[in-house]
């Protein structure tokens, strides 16, 4: 059986409709929810479907999958794939319990050009991005909740996605006894009918079982984006390079001028980090935070339709 890691890929516990996670798919916060965080995907990257094979192959890889997918831990980062060349996929090993998912169809899509070519020319997304480092920046932000964990800007680059699937809880019977799972396990959940509790030999019961007909993205790869702040000189942006956007003038702090507004940052300048360095997806970031974002870009958004 071949094995292969897929470290930089998160599992989700339920799919999620390509019309609505796809590629290029941008998340303030929590990729582990890419739907209820703060999120925008380019309105042509959820219509993969009408792209044309050749166009998607000039800016993506595209691998047919054959094998199984799961989690190594509890954190659902990082993936183990087990070949097992019948057209499965499912999680690679369980430590007490794990989710597993099988299909008899998938695909690995992974960009490659992508981010300047699709992402930074699209006016919508990058009216996204400019809003919340504007807003992230703001000096509304830094007084009410300066010292909270602030959320981060993500960008999906892969994803697996899995034809007519069906997903399982896989829990051990013994917990001094390693898990894995092999090709019983797979032929069990592919022949369980939903809702049922099936044991697989002597080590592992399989439980919850669920189908879900149709496409669905159920693991994906998120790089993060980190922005340079910095001031043009005498506060004018004439020309910015392509990687930069220009932010909006900061209106969130009522109580008159704060010191050293004058060096206040009007530009951004955005790069996607390395597979290897963006990491797993944030915890939850504070309520109070949200709130405060909310209300900071209201006033710059009201600031604006005045001007």
């Amino acid at each position: 059986m071949r094995v292969e890691e897929r470290p930089t890929y998160y599992l989700y516990k339920k799919g999620h409709s390509p019309d609505r996670v796809t590629l290029g798919h941008l998340v303030l916060g929590n990729y582990a929810m890419p739907t209820k965080s703060l999120h925008y995907s380019v309105p042509r990257m959820r219509r993969l479907i009408v792209i044309s094979e050749e166009e998607l192959e000039s800016w993506a890889e595209i691998s047919d999958v054959s094998g199984e997918y799961g989690r190594t831990d509890t954190t659902n980062y990082g993936i183990e794939v087990n070949a097992f060349g019948a057209g499965k996929f499912g999680v690679g090993f369980v430590t007490e319990s794990g989710k597993a998912v099988v299909a008899q169809k998938g695909r690995l899509i992974e960009l490659i050009q992508f981010f300047e070519t699709k992402i930074m020319t699209d006016e919508r997304a990058m009216e996204k991005l400019k809003t919340w480092l504007s807003v992230g920046r703001s000096k509304y932000i830094l007084n009410k909740v300066g010292g909270l964990r602030k959320p981060e800007i993500w960008c999906l680059t892969g994803f697996y996605e899995f034809e007519n699937a069906k997903s399982c809880v896989v829990s051990k019977k013994n917990p001094s006894v390693s898990v894995g799972i092999d090709s019983a396990a797979v032929a069990a959940l592919c022949g369980a009918p939903v809702g049922c509790s099936v044991d697989v030999g002597t080590s592992s019961t399989i439980t919850s079982v669920s189908e879900y007909p149709g496409k669905f993205i159920w693991a994906a790869q998120f790089q993060l984006i980190t922005a340079r702040y910095q001031r043009t000189k005498n506060g004018k942006c004439t020309t910015i390079s392509p990687n930069e956007i220009k932010l909006y003038p900061d209106s969130t702090y009522s109580l008159g001028d704060v010191l050293g507004d004058e060096d206040e940052p009007n530009v951004a300048g955005l790069e996607m980090q390395t597979v290897s360095t963006s990491g797993p997806p944030q915890e939850d970031i504070d309520e109070a935070y949200w709130k405060a974002f909310e209300k900071a870009e209201e006033r710059i958004m009201e600031d604006m339709e005045d001007t």
